[in-house]
This record gives structure tokens, sequence and C-alpha cells, in this order.
């Protein structure tokens, strides 16, 4: 995943168009979600790691956790539920 500029931009509008649907069902259950969590929703939901995520980002894995932790505050999700698993969901 250690990749170009151009090469990260790819990959992100690749996963954008196959998920077209989940990110306007995200968008609408949770209009107050940032670009930055929503792009983080749709790597998550990718089934990536945080560190791959962080390498995809250009930002460190702990940056991946404080956006993870936010994002289930704008989520309104308690502890115990799996993000991930919320985000495959939808």
């Amino acid at each position: 995943l250690q990749t170009k500029n151009e090469d990260v931009e790819s990959v992100m509008s690749k996963i954008e168009s196959i998920n077209k649907s989940f990110v306007l069902k995200l968008s609408e259950l949770h209009p107050d979600l940032t670009r930055n969590d929503k792009k983080i929703a749709l790597l998550l939901r990718a089934n990536l790691t945080t560190k791959q995520i962080a390498t995809l980002m250009d930002c460190s894995p702990k940056s991946v956790n404080m956006a993870r932790y936010r994002m289930r505050t704008h989520l309104n999700l308690t502890s115990d539920t799996n993000l991930v698993s919320y985000l495959k969901s939808l």
C-alpha cells in the first residue's frame, strides 16, 4: 500500500465508486460526518487495518485511531458496539 499520491487517489476513487450506496446511506443517517470520517469509514468497511489506513492517508496510526474514536462519537455508538460491524451493516 505504500504508493504514490496518484495511486492512492486511484484506490480511493475505486473504493468510493464500488460503495456509492454505502456513502449515500451513511451521509443520510449521519449528516454531521466529515469528509475524512467518510473516507475512513470506507477504508474500514474494506477491511483495511489501522496501519494500512495510516499509510494510505499519509498519517500516523495514532491519528487514525483518534479519527475512529471521534467517528464512534458522531455515530453514537457504545463502546461495546464494533465499529466495522456497524459500518458493514449499513
